[in-house]
């Protein structure tokens, strides 16, 4: 699988999102493709496949499928929180909060209907770095494959 040596922007990810996807409501895509450094279309229709619909949220049964992180090259281990229900009321304080504690390394901050991808202590997302969402889950992603990220 052909893997990025960049990590996309946000709003790259927006813009592709919406006008060659026709989408929206993907933060879930959004995370997968940051996490197994993939392109936008790549993650979009392997995540299709594994039964997310094209303009809705997703569900945890898609977005935390082992058998799709595999097939990505990635975990997804919970560090803190819950991720069995990411709209329960587990309170592990802000994303401006989580976000100073994580360090180095690739997180998912689970917030009541999103997911937040976290890069080396750098918000992937239109998240803004000084939320006050608070986040209910904390999964770190480990990478399975070789990569070199530059600027």
């Amino acid at each position: 699988m052909k893997r990025r040596n960049k990590m996309y922007s946000y709003e790259e990810l927006f813009r592709i999102a919406r006008s060659y996807y026709k989408d929206n409501g993907f933060c879930t895509v959004v995370a997968m493709t940051h996490a197994s450094l993939v392109g936008f279309g790549k993650a979009f229709n392997i995540m299709k496949r594994y039964g997310r619909k094209t303009g809705q949220g997703t569900f945890k049964e898609i977005w935390n499928n082992k058998k799709m992180h595999e097939e990505l090259g990635f975990t997804a281990t919970l560090l803190a929180g819950t991720d069995s229900d990411w709209r329960s009321h587990s309170d592990l304080g802000t994303v401006c909060q989580v976000v100073k504690g994580l360090g180095e390394g690739s997180f998912w901050l689970l917030v009541k209907g999103h997911i937040i991808h976290v890069e080396d202590g750098e918000i992937m997302d239109w998240v803004k770095s000084n939320s006050r969402r608070k986040v209910q889950g904390v999964l770190q992603i480990n990478r399975h494959f070789e990569y070199n990220l530059t600027n």
